[in-house]
C-alpha cells in the first residue's frame, strides 16, 4: 500500500499467525511525546491477534537519530513497552537556554498500561539515561562561581551525564555530573508538568595547585534557567 504523494508506504506479507509488516514514512509523530516527529522512519515487526510487534524502527531527528522496538497489545487492557535509542543528535534543540553544542547519545525504557489506546499516554512511564559530550553549560562560568559566587557566563565541558525517570509529566534527573577538566559539578534536578526546573550541585575544582567547593543552585524554567547560590 502506498499514498498517493509517496510519502508513506506499508508491506504485508503472510505469517503463519498473522501478517508481516514493513512500514516507511517520511514523517512519524512518535505517540509517547507527539512534539518530536521523526523524518525518514522506518519500521518492521508482525502484527498478529491482539499485539503488534515492531522488532526494530529508526528515524531522524534533531540531527541525528532514533531506533529501538515496541510492543503493543490489546484486549481487555492496553499495553505498550519497548526500548528508545538516541545518538548523535543535537542537545540544544532539547533546551537551547541550557546547552550549546555538544552530541547527545541516550537510552529510555518505557511502559504503559490503558484500558483504551488513548487512555495508555496519559501518565506514561519513562526512564534511561544520557550521555552530552564536548558542550557548553550556558548560564554560569563554574570557575567563575567558585571565586566570587556570581551566575552568568558558560562552561566548556567534555562530558555532563545522568539518569531521568519521568512519570505523570515531572522528570526527574538524578546523579548529573559534569566534567570540565579540573572542574566538576554533581547533583539533582526536577522538572514539573509546567517545565519549571529546579536543582542543588555541589562544584569543585581539584588540582594541584588550588581547591574549591560552593554549592550551586538551579531555578526558573527550561525555557529561562537561573543559577545562583
Amino acid at each position: 500500500l502506498e499514498t498517493p504523494d509517496h510519502n508513506t508506504r506499508l508491506r504485508l506479507t503472510e505469517d503463519p499467525a498473522g501478517a508481516n509488516i514493513e512500514v516507511h514514512t517520511n514523517k512519524f509523530s512518535m505517540p509517547l511525546e507527539p512534539s518530536f516527529v521523526l523524518e525518514n522512519f522506518d519500521a518492521k515487526g508482525v502484527i498478529r491477534r491482539g499485539e503488534l510487534r515492531l522488532s526494530e524502527f529508526n528515524g531522524e531527528i534533531y540531527g541525528g537519530y532514533l531506533s529501538g522496538d515496541a510492543s503493543l497489545k490489546w484486549g481487555a487492557d492496553w499495553s505498550l513497552s519497548g526500548v528508545i535509542k538516541a545518538r548523535a543528535m543535537d542537545p540544544t534543540k532539547l533546551a537551547p537556554n541550557l546547552l550549546e553544542g555538544g552530541t547527545l547519545e541516550g537510552k529510555l525504557v518505557y511502559a504503559m498500561q490503558g484500558k483504551s489506546y488513548a487512555a495508555l499516554f496519559a501518565a506514561p512511564h519513562v526512564e534511561g539515561s544520557f550521555v552530552v559530550s564536548r558542550g557548553t553549560l550556558l548560564g554560569v562560568d563554574l570557575g567563575r562561581f567558585l571565586q566570587s559566587g556570581e551566575a552568568g557566563g558558560k562552561t566548556v565541558f567534555a562530558a555532563l551525564s545522568g539518569t531521568f525517570v519521568r512519570d505523570a509529566g515531572k522528570t526527574e534527573l538524578r546523579r548529573i555530573l559534569l566534567a570540565a577538566g579540573p572542574l566538576s559539578a554533581r547533583g539533582n534536578a526536577d522538572i514539573d508538568a509546567a517545565n519549571h526546573i529546579s536543582g542543588r550541585f555541589a562544584v569543585e575544582l581539584k588540582s594541584s595547585i588550588a581547591q574549591a567547593r560552593a554549592n550551586l543552585a538551579l531555578s526558573g524554567s527550561i525555557e529561562d534557567p537561573h543559577f545562583s547560590r
